[in-house]
């Protein structure tokens, strides 16, 4: 059964890669990607009239890289970029794909976990039309546009703070999974067709389920991918973008809501009910202190203490 082996997977390698059905994926993406090479494009002027308080719209974080992200929702004005067309609907309707997956998903480990679906559900945003800006969750698309950096170096190994993180593969190969079996590191997105979506557990569900889904550290190195070419090697671009040396992805962060509590106890999974629970992970922790690190609460889970696999570990939003 094709849940059941998606959760053993998940429960196994923290990561799994499905397919979409055929011509979806390279549809919505090129179409994504094209779209976010014109928006990364435009001058800062521009960009900049697409901000938002609650980080819906464009970020410039530091780095070498930008962001455009679309949430559940966004404050009233916000306006969304009128230089390139086609760019709301073309972000919405991956947005809307890469979360009805994430949904699929979800029900599927919650079967894994011996509950009803809505045993995840209950922890997202409802159906709503206006959601409560302190207690939505953070879910998100993130349309990222990378630079390369000097040498090609690899951002830090970490960990999603989400439930699940459910991509389809970048512009150019660059994402790196920190292996649970080995700590050896896999190169993806080399592996990755454009129907593909790579699905991968953060510490929200790894927290709720006391790392039954264990949260998987990665990392996207930061060059190494200059060049055309069909992904076989060399870090060549799978969508060619002209005039483009960047490199785009398109992460979707599912999260529950801010106010949700993450507890294994109140899951009331038979799975979980046969473990042995770490007294620090029984405890309810509210999705808004660890979203916040309060306390340094994502360092202190017992596994991360524990396993050598999260040594390396760093934060990440």
């Amino acid at each position: 059964e094709a849940a059941r082996a998606f959760a053993d997977c998940m429960r196994a390698r923290g990561f799994c890669l499905l397919r979409l059905p055929a011509g979806l994926g390279a549809t919505t993406f090129r179409r994504l990607y094209s779209l976010c090479h014109a928006f990364f494009s435009l001058p800062r002027k521009f960009k900049d009239r697409s901000r938002c308080p609650t980080e819906h719209g464009f970020l410039s974080p530091p780095g070498n890289y930008e962001c455009f992200q679309a949430k559940t929702a966004c404050t009233p004005g916000f306006k969304w970029p009128s230089k390139v067309g086609g760019f709301r609907e073309g972000v919405l309707e991956a947005r809307d794909l890469l979360r009805g997956a994430a949904l699929v998903c979800l029900d599927a480990l919650a079967r894994g976990l011996g509950t009803p679906p809505h045993a995840l559900r209950g922890l997202l945003d409802g159906e709503q039309p206006e959601l409560d800006a302190a207690s939505m969750s953070n879910s998100a698309l993130r349309c990222l546009c990378y630079s390369e950096t000097a040498g090609g170096a690899c951002y830090p190994d970490h960990t999603d703070n989400g439930l699940l993180t459910v991509c389809p593969r970048g512009t150019r190969a660059a994402l790196e999974l920190k292996l649970l079996d080995s700590a050896g590191y896999l190169d993806v997105e080399r592996a990755m067709g454009e129907d593909d979506l790579l699905v991968f557990c953060g510490d929200s569900l790894s927290r709720l389920t006391a790392n039954y889904y264990p949260a998987l550290m990665h990392r996207p190195r930061g060059g190494g991918w200059s060049g055309a070419g069909d992904g076989e090697g060399g870090g060549g671009a799978w969508v060619q973008l002209e005039g483009s040396n960047k490199r785009y992805s398109a992460p979707y962060f599912l999260r529950a809501r801010r106010d949700a509590e993450l507890g294994p106890e109140a899951l009331g999974s038979p799975v979980l009910g046969r473990m042995e629970l770490p007294l620090a992970a029984r405890a309810p922790l509210k999705v808004q202190h660890l979203e916040d690190n309060t306390g340094n609460c994502r360092l202190l889970f017992p596994w991360k203490l524990q396993n050598p696999y999260y040594r390396d570990f760093q934060f990440s939003d």
